[in-house]
């Protein structure tokens, strides 16, 4: 830094070991060119800004179900009132909503997030009105030649070596004052934050809520995977325990339930393609009778009688799909499948019902055991109160998931899960559709004029079908096999969803929202890592039901993994974001490196533009990628919610950009 202050512009290095060096020096080298690169990038920041704006004012009464879907898209005690028409008449409302409608209306998630950004506000504003007027004017006006040219007069390394012992202590009082203000405003974020959760915890509109007094609980050991073990261990808390459901892995139900509305929207396509042609077909028949009845003087009076019944089919069909459309667009199924009442929708996970719980169970006196949690612990509170707990027993026949990922390698070896005696037949090919010789389509086209589609060679649900290869069979036959196929099978797993493995996890309701906060929070295993992690206030909808049968050894092996692909990802990364940082000293590479030195030619606006705009619009686009990738990696290390997951995408997202960004850009 020193070197940087005490150097005259004529003095600096612009070998290309100075470069490669930091560059050191290289902004006082520069006539204005910071300047320039600098308005030409508020320029587009602005003319971006304004577009956006533009079009936003424009869309937003246009696109109802983007810009105001709360209005009328949601229950009516979650709606909000309609915001004010014009231009700027919707700035107000946003900023004067109550904390407590916007919790009311959009939960937490939403009012903290809000919340956030103000707080970003509220630190940065002041700063930017204390700061600036302070700092700029010492720093232009500290170099005693001012042969400091461009943006920097107004940074630190302005400041001459004669005026370091009575300029710098601006410099240090307002840091100071800064990581004051800063951590001030986290201090009051925060206790804020614990102040509205417990608010919003403790209220009772969500005590009576199922969430509020269910743990998951995951990584348990075969032997505990019984409803009796588990009441067992949990109901010594305040209350007892209402209702135990081990997680069982319906995978093969929820992908032929995803198969299955794959094959719906497949078989209307393809009848709606059929009736189109059957169409078009018809009409060129009337126009060629019209011809022949005109030259025979015979009146045609029923050319459209026929053609009704093809226009009630083709608005029937159009008239589905479009409620279809609206159906999937509100998250609803117009006709759900025959299902358990207890079916969570999430991932098509059906938890196995509830078993009521014995009264006065008899627990037999053992002696202890290594596989017993909360065994012989002497700072937990409920110890006691297990002294008579048994030793539990794998059940026979329990056949518990393994990794679903080992499971997916090894797809030649899994075997599928089929109920007692077989599926029923779902079709009896004495009425199959392929001997209908008289069906109305025979009459404008011939077979070989309709859909064929290519059947996998492989007969895997990841295997695509491939064309010229495999057997050719017609598509709307086809659909209708597999739909009956398909239906039949998924009504038979439902009626034995017994018969489906166990995943090591549970989820546990009691009968009081403390008993949950305190079984969440106690020691359940004396083995690490065993019966754990343990979580609360869980949405069905938010459970990662891949990652509900990982044990903990497996999950530091995919923690290991992720690491390594990190640490790849941040080396692979250098070079882009290293070009960037690059482009934005053209005017430096064209003077250090001879065979560069026709970017110099370039016009000063031209050079402007990329050295100001190209660099973090490149960078962007680099980065964009990142948080994809980052989203898979965390759900492969096997988180259980998606809570988690989007928490560790932050986590590993901020350390690539602190490690990687940062030091380059700087």
């Amino acid at each position: 830094m020193a070197t940087t202050i005490t150097q005259d512009p004529e003095d600096v290095d612009l070998s290309s070991t100075g470069f490669f060096e930091g560059n050191a020096g290289a902004a006082l080298k520069q006539k204005d060119g910071s300047w320039n690169n600098l308005w030409a990038a508020i320029s587009v920041a602005l003319v971006t800004a304004g577009i956006q704006m533009l079009v936003f004012i424009l869309l937003r009464w246009r696109l109802e179900r983007i810009y105001r879907p709360r209005t009328y898209l949601v229950p009516e005690r979650e709606r909000v009132a309609i915001p004010p028409h014009g231009i700027v008449g919707w700035i107000k409302p946003v900023f004067a909503i109550p904390s407590l409608q916007l919790i009311q209306k959009c939960g937490l998630d939403a009012y903290f997030f809000i919340r956030y950004l103000r707080m970003l506000l509220k630190i940065f504003a002041p700063m930017l009105v204390v700061i600036a007027p302070i700092l700029l004017p010492i720093n232009a006006k500290s170099y005693p030649d001012g042969n400091n040219i461009g943006l920097a007069r107004l940074t630190i390394g302005n400041v001459g070596p004669k005026l370091v012992g009575s300029r710098l202590w601006a410099h240090l009082i307002l840091a100071v004052l800064s990581i004051v203000w800063i951590l001030y405003n986290i201090y009051y974020e925060l206790r804020s934050y614990i102040r509205v959760r417990q608010a919003y915890l403790t209220s009772p509109q969500h005590r009576i809520r199922a969430s509020a007094t269910t743990v998951l609980v995951t990584g348990i050991p075969a032997k505990w995977l019984t409803v009796q073990a588990l009441d067992g261990l949990y109901d010594v808390f305040p209350g007892g325990l209402r209702n135990i459901w081990i997680n069982r892995n319906y995978d093969e139900i929820a992908n032929k339930i995803s198969k299955r509305d794959d094959m719906v929207q497949s078989l209307e396509e393809a009848e709606t393609n059929l009736i189109r042609l059957c169409r078009k077909k018809h009409e060129k028949q009337m126009k060629r009778q019209a011809k022949a009845n005109k030259k025979s003087g015979i009146a045609d009076d029923n050319s459209g009688q026929e053609m009704s019944v093809l226009d009630d089919n083709t608005q029937r069909i159009e008239h589905e799909k479009n409620q279809s459309s609206v159906a999937s667009d509100l998250n609803v199924r117009p006709d759900p499948p025959r299902i358990p009442s207890n079916y969570a929708s999430a991932g098509g996970q059906i938890p196995a019902p509830p078993k009521t719980l014995p009264a006065n169970q008899a627990r037999p006196q053992t002696k202890d055991s290594d596989e017993e949690p909360l065994r012989g612990s002497q700072e937990t509170a409920v110890e006691t109160a297990v002294q008579s707990l048994p030793e539990p027993k794998e059940t026979p026949g329990q056949v518990v998931s393994g990794s679903k990922w080992y499971e997916k390698l090894m797809f030649w070896n899994t075997q599928p899960t089929v109920p007692v005696g077989g599926y029923p037949a779902a079709m009896s090919k004495d009425f199959d559709d392929d001997k209908d010789e008289n069906a109305t389509w025979r009459k404008y086209i011939s077979d070989k004029e309709r859909e064929t589609i290519r059947l996998p060679i492989v007969k895997q649900d990841w295997f695509p079908a491939l064309p010229w290869v495999g057997e050719k069979v017609d598509r709307i036959y086809h659909c209708r096999r597999e739909l009956a196929r398909l239906n039949s099978e998924i009504e038979a797993d439902q009626a034995n969803a017994e018969s489906f493995p166990y995943m090591n996890s549970a989820f546990i309701q009691f009968n009081h929202q403390v008993a949950a906060h305190m079984a969440c929070q106690s020691v359940s295993h004396h083995t690490p890592h065993t019966m754990a992690p343990r979580i609360v206030e869980i949405s069905p909808n938010d459970v990662l039901w891949d990652n509900m049968s990982i044990k903990w050894w497996e999950r530091y092996i995919r923690i290991a993994f992720v690491v390594a692909i990190s640490i790849g990802l941040i080396i692979l990364y250098a070079v882009p974001i290293t070009f960037t940082t690059l482009l934005s000293n053209i005017s430096s590479l064209a003077e250090q490196i001879s065979w560069l030195g026709w970017l110099d030619d370039f016009p000063e606006i031209a050079k402007s533009i990329i050295q100001g705009v190209l660099p973090p619009a490149i960078l962007q686009l680099v980065l964009i990628l990142l948080p994809i990738i980052y989203r898979a990696l965390v759900k492969f290390q096997g988180v259980p919610t998606g809570n988690d997951r989007e928490m560790g995408v932050q986590k590993w997202y901020f350390v690539f950009l602190f490690i990687q960004v940062s030091p380059n850009c700087s």
